[in-house]
């Protein structure tokens, strides 16, 4: 379950990448236009952006399985058993 919930987030972030990607490009070619401080402000602005939605899509991958765990072996809680952590890598 957590291999299908990893390749899920993988691919959203894949395609939230190549549309802010090809976004970016346009915006820092016109851009460079003005000026070479101009483009490389865009430029690493857009790429804070992206890897901000990146990181919180993959923190929400940790919390379903997290609760994934918790729902399904509710010893967890109670140090009665040892959760997965491999499922969470």
């Amino acid at each position: 379950m957590a291999f299908l919930v990893g390749a899920v987030v993988s691919m959203v972030c894949g395609s939230i990448g190549m549309v802010i990607a090809t976004r970016t490009n346009y915006k820092v070619t016109f851009s460079a236009y003005d000026s070479l401080a101009s483009a490389f402000q865009v430029a690493y602005r857009a790429g804070c952006a992206f890897t901000i939605k990146c990181v919180g899509k993959a923190a929400l991958g940790m919390v379903a399985e997290v609760r994934r765990q918790l729902r399904d072996n509710p010893g967890i809680l109670t140090g009665a058993s040892e959760p997965d952590y491999n499922a969470c890598i």
